[in-house]
């Protein structure tokens, strides 16, 4: 695209006023007129609305890590909850992911895009709590930590 150049320090694509990320395919900052280019903020020409993935393999999360590190997927003891009935980790709370490199790095780390062909199915990424772009990696169904461990330690960043 005339114009566009590729920063190899945040991995994206600039293109005159706003940065686009051809691992999700969409502009991760909003178009500079605003609403008057459509109802769809970050769209270039095709509306990614109205695009269907009922498997979810075209999604982009991202990971946080420390500068230079690889990020971690092993669960902190705040990040899950065991159903007392069951002993079993509920399906309500997991390792939080972002739908975006920019909410991981205001937050200090070094955002790694998730490599989706790696999370398993019997996991399940959800969105949680107020920030519409805060997401968590759960067990599918209920299952005993040991085994959501293990199915974490299988995820890849690319």
């Amino acid at each position: 695209m005339q114009g566009q150049y590729y920063d190899t320090e945040s991995g994206l694509h600039y293109n005159s006023y706003r940065y686009y990320d051809p691992a999700c395919g969409v502009f991760i900052s909003q178009d500079p007129i605003g609403l008057k280019g459509g109802l769809n903020p970050y769209q270039f020409a095709v509306n990614t609305l109205g695009w269907v993935d009922p498997l979810g393999l075209s999604s982009c999360f991202y990971r946080g890590s420390k500068p230079g590190e690889t990020p971690s997927f092993a669960p902190k003891p705040n990040e899950y909850k065991i159903d007392p009935t069951t002993g079993n980790v509920k399906t309500t709370h997991g390792v939080s992911v972002f739908d975006n490199r920019t909410s991981v790095s205001s937050k200090g780390f070094e955002p790694h895009n998730i490599d989706m062909t790696t999370v398993s199915d019997k996991l399940k990424i959800i969105q949680r709590g107020n920030d519409l772009k805060h997401f968590e990696i759960v067990p599918s169904q209920q299952m005993p930590l040991a085994d959501y461990i293990t199915e974490l330690t299988k995820i890849k960043v690319q």
